[in-house]
């Protein structure tokens, strides 16, 4: 799997851009967010170091292409997952959207994922050329059962059922 380097940023990076990737990288450390690229030319995903562990995801287990990732979406939310980027493929407007990612252990984590999808800055025939989207998720099932729960609890007494 490709991953975000962590280690300082290249020599060819300016002072400010230098100080500006540290702090993401510190604040993505932080928040126990995953940050992720999918090339779309190539299919291939680049994910921070974390993603694995945040994610619940075996480190054998291969998620550097956009299909194999694909794989473990609950299949319930794949169409919704499809049409939400499908849609922000051709325009500049960022996505989010919640959905059910099977983890190592066969059980379901909920992630919120938010994306942008950039374009290549020449134009061809048919206009702009998706290059690549660009986002964070953040695993979310804690407030996902909080939230079926607080649903169940206003439909039911919990006493008599």
């Amino acid at each position: 799997m490709s991953e975000f380097d962590n280690t300082s940023p290249p020599p060819s990076v300016d002072g400010d851009e230098r100080k500006e990737l540290e702090l993401l990288r510190h604040a993505l450390s932080a928040s126990s967010d995953v940050a992720y690229s999918w090339d779309l030319s190539s299919d291939s995903m680049t994910w921070s170091a974390n993603a694995h562990h945040v994610l619940g995801i075996d480190e054998s287990t291969d998620i550097s292409s956009r299909s194999s990732y694909l794989s473990r979406v609950n299949g319930a939310d794949l169409l919704s997952l499809s049409c939400v980027q499908e849609n922000h493929l051709y325009n500049s407007t960022p996505y989010q959207i919640e959905y059910r990612l099977r983890r190592s252990d066969g059980e379901f984590c909920w992630v919120q994922d938010h994306g942008l999808v950039e374009y290549n800055p020449d134009h061809d025939a048919e206009g702009l050329t998706s290059l690549r989207a660009v986002g964070l998720m953040r695993v979310i099932t804690k407030r996902k059962e909080k939230e079926a729960r607080l649903e169940w609890l206003t439909n039911h007494d919990e006493v008599t059922g």
